[in-house]
């Protein structure tokens, strides 16, 4: 398949599939909640608008850029772990949890779908849509013990029964987490 505009047209919330299950799960009040991390390289890339740590760092906060997967300025972030190219020279920036801020969550990297670094993994997915769960902290951690059992596998990525989430976390050309 190849990845079309239409896959990352985002629609009002609805209840997805992932939302049904999750919501019927009874969260252990010990079960911690991540923080937020975002990932910014140390040096500038000719073909990137991202900021770099420095730019971060000299500004004081976090500014959203543009985003050709969405096309609408973002701020993207990992919940306890960053995603970056093996390539790149990372600086990650840990932010407190509060992910009701946050507008959308997905369960697997949109952008690594979006350059096809997922192989036929997620062939015939039509819409993103589908892999969203609500910005809240509860469904976050909910869908970590669900799929993961705990913090620490849901880290190493490790899940639990759903082998396709190993494949989710560590695609064709992979990430480092």
């Amino acid at each position: 398949m190849d990845v079309n505009d239409d896959f990352f047209t985002l629609k009002d919330y609805q209840k997805t599939a992932f939302e049904q299950e999750l919501s019927s799960l009874k969260l252990p009040s010990n079960f911690p909640m991540f923080p937020l991390i975002h990932s910014a390289d140390t040096v500038r890339h000719p073909d990137s608008n991202n900021l770099t740590a420095d730019d971060i760092l000299q500004s004081g906060k976090i500014t959203p850029v543009h985003c050709n997967v969405f096309n609408e300025d973002l701020i993207y972030t990992y919940v306890g772990r960053a995603a970056y190219r093996e390539v790149s020279r990372p600086c990650c920036f840990i932010i407190k949890s509060e992910p009701e801020l946050l507008q959308n969550i997905f369960i697997f990297d949109t952008g690594a779908y979006y350059e096809k670094r997922y192989g036929m993994l997620l062939d015939g997915i039509q819409d993103v849509n589908l892999f969203r769960i609500p910005a809240n902290a509860d469904y976050i951690r909910k869908f970590i013990m669900r799929y993961f059992g705990d913090n620490m596998r849901y880290l190493y990525s490790h899940p639990v029964r759903n082998n396709e989430f190993d494949s989710l976390s560590h695609p064709e050309e992979p990430d480092r987490f």
